[in-house]
């Protein structure tokens, strides 16, 4: 064979790759972000001091909680029963955040303007479904056959027990009173007494800064829709995910005061944002205590926040829209809708009304009622059980009467609230109210 011949086969033939080296190298790049990770276990009591506390988004997101707990934690540092209630919530990729199931946390309302002068603890448990519930069950305000207050999740309830779910955000959650002192455990009160049905149910679904984005996705989350069995498309209104037994047969919405907040992005924009491929990458970032550590060590707000820009989380126009899917919703799983309009800026009013009036959906507005009561009543009108908030109001702040602080009502208001939802229901079905 000639030189040049073999010359051009050595040129044409493709140098062997020696692939056996390719794992010792990664395992040696990888070497040392192992070990700071171990470091970084051992000593994350030392550097990871805010976990226990609700991440910022939660609360930044909730209009102006986020500087409130700043301002807190700089004034009592991590003094237990401060902050303890922001324990409550955890992340969710579909709802941007939820309830921790099985909670029980005592807790205070650091809303309370300080000229109040009061102290407010009250407690916080949550159920299996990350409801909220009493230290016994729901919290209804009333004893049960066995003597326990309320049920349990899980309780077996009468397959035609006439349920109603009260989705909303902190107001009717309940934010700074008891479990029996929220509207839903006065309207089960209620409407237990007044039709001597003792199989009532009313359950809490209202979550601490939820607007009528997660709203809808929590009715779809919590009650998807079904088909029947011939196939076609039927009604979903069990309600064992979230309370027992039995069957859904009217849904409260009560949204408005978060949707009117304002954020950097919208809800719907937040949302379209998580499904980018930076998102879901840094979404794994967070596993590694690396990228947490870095994250609590650099200067907070590098970035300073353009409030010229900010946007309400919902417009009242998407408002209204989101108002109409839910009542639509709850029609296709054979739910009777009702929307009730709490604390809210007067345009997400407005939209509340005409949503409700073009959808033909019930609706309640007991915030007149309140604010008439608020400045014209009476001592010996406010029933007994009550007349501690007369007190408090006298000679100071009015809204100490109806309010635990200047944006949730007391047990008070939410019972003025229950009163006035038991009649709307009973107006629709007369058997709920019977005396």
């Amino acid at each position: 064979m000639e030189p040049n011949d073999r010359e051009g086969r050595r040129l044409r033939t493709k140098p062997r790759t020696r692939t056996g080296s390719f794992w010792p190298k990664l395992v040696l790049m990888l070497a040392p972000i192992l070990v700071l990770e171990g470091v970084l276990a051992l000593t994350e009591p030392l550097w990871n001091q805010a976990s226990e506390y609700a991440p910022d988004f939660v609360l930044e997101r909730q209009g102006g909680l986020l500087e409130i707990q700043s301002r807190l934690l700089e004034r009592a540092g991590t003094e237990e029963g401060i902050l303890a209630s922001e324990r409550m919530y955890a992340w969710d990729p579909v709802l941007f955040w939820k309830l921790r199931p099985n909670l029980s946390i005592a807790a205070r309302n650091y809303l309370v303007p300080e000229e109040w002068g009061i102290s407010t603890p009250f407690h916080i448990s949550t159920n299996e479904a990350g409801l909220r519930a009493g230290d016994h069950g729901a919290g209804a305000g009333d004893a049960t056959s066995d003597g326990a207050r309320g049920s349990k999740a899980g309780d077996l309830t009468p397959p035609d027990a006439p349920t109603i779910v009260c989705m909303g955000n902190s107001c009717t959650f309940g934010w700074g009173v008891e479990a029996d002192e929220t509207y839903s455990s006065h309207l089960e009160e209620i409407m237990r007494s007044r039709s001597g049905r003792r199989d009532i149910r009313v359950v809490n679904a209202g979550t601490p800064g939820y607007t009528t984005f997660q709203g809808r996705r929590f009715l779809e989350q919590r009650l998807p829709a079904a088909t029947d069995a011939s196939g076609s498309r039927g009604a979903s209104r069990s309600a064992h995910d979230l309370y027992g037994a039995g069957t859904i047969d009217y849904a409260v919405f009560s949204y408005g005061f978060n949707d009117s907040r304002k954020a950097t992005r919208s809800d719907a924009a937040l949302a379209e944002s998580q499904r980018t491929l930076l998102h879901r990458t840094t979404k794994l970032l967070e596993r590694l205590r690396t990228y947490r550590f870095l994250r609590s060590v650099l200067p907070e707000n590098a970035v300073p926040r353009n409030r010229d820009r900010e946007t309400p989380r919902v417009s009242p126009e998407e408002y209204g829209a989101n108002l109409r899917a839910l009542i639509k919703a709850a029609r296709a799983r054979d739910i009777v809708p009702v929307v009730l309009t709490l604390v809210m800026p007067r345009e997400y009013n407005e939209a509340a009304r005409a949503a409700a009036a073009s959808e033909g959906a019930l609706l309640v507005d007991p915030v007149p009622t309140l604010v008439s009561l608020q400045s014209n009543v009476a001592e010996e009108a406010v029933p007994a059980p009550f007349r501690t908030y007369h007190d408090k109001a006298r000679g100071n702040d009015p809204r100490m009467l109806f309010f635990a602080d200047p944006v949730h009502l007391n047990s008070f208001g939410n019972w003025i609230v229950a009163t006035r939802l038991a009649e709307a229901l009973g107006s629709v079905d007369p058997s709920l109210m019977m005396q």
